[in-house]
C-alpha cells in the first residue's frame, strides 16, 4: 500500500549507516518505511531498483518514490534482512532459500541486460570478469603501494596466471544457452 501524501511519522527515525548507504528507518500511519541515500559509487541503484521491480515484484522491493539524481528511494518494509536472520540463526538453509530466488531475478533481467547497462548496472556478465580481476590485481593495496603489505611477487604471479582459466571459463558460461544478466 502506498502512503499517502499526509503519511505522518509516527516514531523517530532509526539511522542504519553503512558504507554504501544510509536507511532511514521510521514508522507511520502506512506502516514502517525506509528512506535510503546511496554512496556516490552506487549512484545507480534507485534507477536500477525502480526498472527491476515491474520484471519480478516478489523479488524486488517497488520502491514508493525515486530520486535518481540524489539516489535516493523510499521503499515500504520487505521483511527481515539476511544479516540478522544470521547473527540470530547462522545457518545455511537461509541462502539455500535465498539463492534459488536470486536466480529467478538473474533468468528475468537477462533479456533487459543493455538497458540495464544504460542505467549505470556494473557489467558483472561472465566475459567482463577476467578484466575485472586483471584490474584488480593492479590496485595500490593489492601491490603494496599504500602501506599495507599487499601480495608478494610470487602471489602476483599465481594470480595473472589465472587470467586465462577465467577467459576460458567466461568463454564456456557465454556458449551456454541460458542467457547472462549483468
Amino acid at each position: 500500500t502506498k502512503p499517502s501524501p499526509s503519511a505522518l511519522t509516527t516514531g523517530p527515525m532509526q539511522p542504519r549507516e553503512r558504507p554504501w548507504s544510509v536507511v532511514l528507518q521510521f514508522d507511520s500511519d502506512a506502516g514502517a518505511l525506509y528512506a535510503k541515500e546511496t554512496a556516490a559509487a552506487l549512484a545507480n541503484d534507485a534507477a536500477l531498483t525502480a526498472m527491476l521491480a515491474p520484471l519480478t515484484p516478489s523479488l524486488i522491493l517497488t520502491p514508493l518514490a525515486v530520486d535518481g539524481p540524489h539516489r535516493r528511494m523510499l521503499l515500504p518494509h520487505g521483511g527481515e534482512l539476511l544479516r540478522d536472520a544470521l547473527t540470530r540463526d547462522l545457518d545455511a538453509s537461509h541462502w539455500e532459500r535465498i539463492l534459488p530466488r536470486y536466480a529467478e531475478l538473474q533468468l528475468a533481467a537477462a533479456p533487459y541486460a543493455e538497458a540495464l547497462l544504460l542505467a549505470g548496472a556494473f557489467d558483472r556478465r561472465p566475459a567482463a570478469y577476467p578484466d575485472l580481476f586483471a584490474h584488480l590485481l593492479t590496485d595500490p593495496v593489492a601491490r603494496g603501494q599504500t602501506g599495507y603489505d599487499g601480495l608478494s611477487n610470487d602471489e602476483l604471479a599465481a594470480l595473472e596466471d589465472v587470467i586465462p582459466k577465467l577467459r576460458a571459463a567466461a568463454a564456456e558460461l557465454n556458449g551456454l544457452d541460458i542467457g547472462v544478466s549483468v
